[in-house]
């Protein structure tokens, strides 16, 4: 059986790991040193600041579509959740295809 870990504070050491493990471009870093993921948040801002239209969805999910992206994207979580891997790389492609 485990141990459970006795510390709350996060270590240097940690933020290096979870960086390794959901990839650094997926993490922001803070001024502690420690990365942490992106929140939903963050990425219904950038949709949004990119001209992207929420048009509604069921439950937690969010659909924003743009007039030149062929496809809607979906967001799923509340607001405060961190995001996917996944989410976060569509979102961005998303960005650069609403660009061209």
């Amino acid at each position: 059986m485990r141990t459970p870990c006795l510390t709350t504070q996060p270590t240097p050491a940690s933020g290096r790991l979870l960086a390794r493990v959901i990839g650094a471009r997926y993490a922001t870093k803070h001024p502690g040193g420690d990365f942490v993921p992106q929140k939903v948040r963050e990425l219904v801002a950038e949709l949004e600041r990119a001209g992207f239209v929420n048009r509604g969805g069921k439950g937690s999910h969010r659909n924003f579509v743009h007039p030149k992206v062929s496809k809607p994207i979906t967001i799923s979580g509340a607001l405060g959740d961190d995001a996917k891997h996944y989410q976060v790389r569509a979102v961005k492609r998303a960005v650069e295809e609403s660009k061209s």
